[in-house]
């Protein structure tokens, strides 16, 4: 494929993730004690030590404090010593001083990314080994328009982790697309019914990974197609060379042999397509959530903007309502709360209208709101 879109300059060489740990543990030896600090110092040389290396000490008379945003930081810049022996600072002062009459530009690209909030419990049925199981850091971009009049830029949907031990198809079920999440089953009738809508992803199933000249096609179904299959027979009359086929199910992440850094293709709903990139792996710590229940999950997502309802232009979408007689916009998009006060009495369907489920995912939704609302909070209360 370099041939046809070139190399990638900053991937490392094909790794394969399962063997490269395993010849890691060989040159580790292995430790036996529980508390490493207590065999090198007393309790009481440890809390002086942890006295003396506080962060606390790390700071100076008239330091900036810690700010949201990047502009507000430059205003607090000035206080930094012009004498300052500390690199760090000798570095933020260049920087800022770069920036001197010119706009802030460029801080929307470079938006830090909002980490996922999971609800966490004591009682693990099965955890995660630190030492010995793999972490697998997957980075999953947004659908990429090939129009070539489109100025679309490569743009960051989520980091998925997963574990080295868990197949490709667990990946695809974790990656959230508006494409997949769409449902077109009206459901005003029963809005709160165990029926929630068929969704696309429901009906078409089939879907595949491009990784590393092989296509990994999910075939959990009887149904589901190998979509590839017209991709490898126009690749070969071309004269492009075959590529493999493998089933995604059967595919460990561990097992695989691949480039960190270099974009790679998933494709599903037909035509629909995402590059992703391995950028990570490493081995689980302790401090990690070791539930492996939780696995694979979104870690962080690229801030999105969501829409507001079109009534109380305070909460975000989950419902749109067409041919309605009772409001002027067609369609309309209301919130949960909105939707149901507005449109049923007791359960009870007022007027005419239809309805269908907002394509969403209520965790990256609610996470994605309690940082949008921290913003505001942080900048009222400056």
């Amino acid at each position: 494929m370099e041939r046809l879109h070139g190399a990638v300059t900053n991937s490392t060489e094909k790794i394969n993730i399962k063997q490269y740990f395993e010849d890691f543990s060989k040159l580790l030896t292995p430790v036996e004690y529980g508390n490493l600090n207590e065999i090198f110092f007393e309790k009481k040389q440890l809390g002086l030590l942890k006295e003396t290396c506080s962060i606390d000490h790390l700071g100076f008379a008239g330091e900036p404090v810690p700010s949201k945003s990047e502009k507000d930081a430059a205003e607090k810049a000035a206080n930094i010593p012009e004498d300052t022996e500390l690199e760090t600072l000798r570095e933020l002062m260049k920087k800022y001083k770069s920036r001197e009459g010119k706009k802030n530009e460029g801080y929307i690209k470079y938006q830090r990314e909002i980490p996922i909030r999971y609800e966490t419990s004591d009682k693990i049925k099965e955890g995660a080994v630190p030492g010995q199981d793999i972490f697998v850091s997957i980075r999953v971009y947004k659908p990429y328009s090939s129009d070539s009049s489109c100025e679309a830029k490569l743009r960051l949907s989520s980091l998925i982790v997963m574990l080295g031990n868990q197949t490709l198809d667990k990946l695809r079920d974790k990656i959230n697309c508006i494409s997949d999440l769409t449902i077109a089953e009206e459901i005003s009738e029963d809005p709160r019914g165990g029926d929630r809508g068929v969704a696309n992803r429901d009906i078409y199933k089939s879907g595949f990974f491009f990784i590393e000249e092989i296509f990994y096609n999910d075939m959990r179904n009887e149904t589901n197609m190998d979509n590839s299959a017209v991709i490898r027979k126009w690749a070969e009359a071309k004269g492009m060379g075959k590529f493999g086929i493998a089933r995604m199910e059967d595919t460990r992440v561990d097992s695989l042999a691949v480039r960190f850094g270099y974009p790679w293709v998933y494709q599903h709903q037909g035509t629909c397509e995402h590059l992703i990139v391995f950028s990570d792996a490493r081995l689980v710590h302790p401090d990690d959530d070791l539930d492996i229940s939780h696995y694979p999950k979104i870690e962080r997502v690229k801030p999105t903007r969501f829409h507001l309802c079109m009534l109380c232009n305070a909460r975000p979408v989950h419902w749109i309502v067409t041919e309605s007689d009772r409001v002027p916009h067609d369609p309309c998009y209301f919130c949960e709360q909105c939707f149901m006060s507005f449109n049923y009495i007791d359960g009870r369907k007022l007027g005419t209208f239809k309805a269908y489920r907002y394509p969403y995912d209520p965790v990256i939704s609610k996470s994605c709101v309690e940082e949008s609302t921290q913003k505001e909070e942080d900048s009222d209360s400056q």
